[in-house]
């Protein structure tokens, strides 16, 4: 079995406030991970001009009572082994050990000042019709360990659904704010053993000749 690690800054944010709460409806793009084996690691779409790992191509220029939605395909695309298992954490940025962006940082935001920004915002990760995460976008609890998001053979996969809801309320000192927070996807590599193995999957059955 292989571990393999990606950190995505996937999550960022831009809102542009207008002196009025006007709602502006989205255009939906979804976002889309792969796995594609040890040389190519994920191959991950749109990217940003923020990063080339950014999924959220939908969170940009937020607005007060918006609410808005991305859905990211996450899929496995290797031949290499028999299944693999996709794993999804959050991490949350700091001064020291996981500093902010180049581009973040260029549009002069602290990781405090950020951090009063996500605090205003509710976001919901669903896996399937599940809630993996719910709670403010600053308070990464519930991704803070690795949730599997599946084992997945080959051209097999599963689709998170994310929604962000934007306080109506949200005032004008937010303006031009960013937010970025990084998931880290962990990719394990798994064969159907011929020895014992808890976590497994059977052999499917071979039909009676007749």
């Amino acid at each position: 079995m292989k571990k393999f690690h990606k950190k995505l800054s996937s999550l960022l944010l831009g809102a542009t406030l207008a002196l009025t709460t006007i709602i502006t409806p989205a255009l939906a793009a979804d976002s889309s991970i792969t796995y594609e084996g040890r040389a190519e690691k994920f191959v991950y779409v749109p990217g940003s001009e923020y990063s080339d790992t950014d999924l959220f191509d939908n969170f940009k220029n937020v607005m007060p009572g918006d609410s808005l939605e991305q859905t990211i395909y996450v899929a496995n695309n290797y031949k290499g082994s028999d299944y693999v298992k996709i794993y999804l954490r959050a991490e949350a940025h700091d001064e020291v050990e996981n500093p902010l962006s180049e581009k973040v940082a260029e549009k002069k935001e602290s990781v405090a000042s950020m951090e009063d920004f996500l605090s205003q915002l509710s976001m919901k990760v669903y896996l399937g019709e599940k809630v993996i995460y719910e709670a403010s976008a600053d308070e990464l609890d519930g991704l803070a360990e690795n949730v599997l998001i599946g084992a997945f053979a080959y051209g097999a996969g599963a689709e998170l659904k994310v929604t962000l809801d934007v306080p109506i309320e949200l005032g004008n000192e937010y303006m031009y704010r960013e937010g970025e927070v990084d998931w880290v996807f962990t990719v394990e590599e798994r064969n159907y053993p011929n020895h014992d193995d808890d976590d497994r999957k059977p052999k499917p059955e071979k039909e009676p000749k007749p």
